[in-house]
């Protein structure tokens, strides 16, 4: 069609230049890599600290999605979003209001030397209280780095905020995600439409991987419902965005290619 058709500086006759836009979102590896190199400190510091105390987290993880990980990082060096996980079993699903996001958690059963006895409400694993234990503790945690604070919670968000001052002021949203190695919801059973380009192989594979449960709140009226996790995919993400373009089936054979395809196109890399 001709007005997908572009002239020899990237630009469609009478319309906008993806590659101009590109190179404005575009950052310098350099400028990524030093903001990187801040953040991974900070990170390695509050994880060596909640593995070494005597606490419900001492066996969270890294589990590394966002954008950096994932190596598309195109906008954004001063923001970055990292998520601790924690592995937990036999548990019990109840969804919220037929949301299909939104669950309760409970254990199918309670051994006396469960770790995350002291956060249950009732049945329900109250997602409140685990992140105000989780926030506390990497509050005190950030009490020994120099220049870096907690910001103040977010109503409704997962995430726990530091601000790094210096030597550029970088935000970092720490995100606890509980992992589960199950089946995934029945919400999620028409999900992922991947089949068409990446392979029914390839879909099957990724819903083997576990799936992951934030502690975000559900609205409620003109509040939060604050014991509700919502499922996170974030890893199943990065995994697309690392097949995408590889499959002769891939969504963009036939049309305009994507933007981490002009990134790497244009630089010789993914940034």
């Amino acid at each position: 069609m001709d007005y997908l058709k572009f002239s020899a500086s990237g630009a469609a006759p009478g319309g906008w230049n993806p590659r101009a836009v590109l190179d404005k979102l575009r950052l310098r590896r350099q400028e990524i890599s030093l903001a990187a190199e801040t953040v991974n400190k900070v990170v390695d510091h509050l994880l060596r600290g909640l593995k070494s105390c005597d606490s419900e987290f001492k066996d969270v993880g890294l589990l590394r999605t966002g954008s950096y990980y994932e190596h598309v990082k195109i906008s954004a060096p001063n923001e970055f979003d990292i998520m601790f996980k924690l592995e937990v079993s036999r548990i019990q699903l109840e969804e919220y209001r037929n949301s299909g996001a939104y669950y309760f958690v409970k254990f199918k059963r309670n051994p006396k030397g469960n770790p995350l006895s002291p956060f249950l409400e009732g049945e329900i694993l109250s997602a409140s209280k685990m992140l105000l234990k989780f926030r506390k503790i990497i509050k005190k945690e950030i009490e020994n780095i120099e220049d870096v604070i907690v910001q103040r919670k977010k109503r409704g968000s997962p995430a726990v905020t530091l601000l790094i001052r210096k030597p550029k002021e970088i935000s970092v949203d720490i995100t606890l995600a509980l992992e589960l190695n199950t089946s995934w919801p029945a919400s999620t059973k028409n999900g992922l439409p991947v089949t068409d380009w990446l392979g029914t192989k390839v879909r099957s594979s990724l819903r083997q991987q576990p799936f992951y449960l934030v502690p975000k709140h559900a609205k409620e009226g003109n509040g939060f419902q604050e014991e509700t996790w919502r499922l996170s995919f974030s890893h199943i993400e990065k995994d697309i965005l690392k097949s995408h373009g590889q499959s002769k089936t891939c969504c963009e054979i036939n049309g305009m290619k994507c933007c981490s395809d002009f990134l790497f196109y244009s630089t010789g890399k993914i940034v």
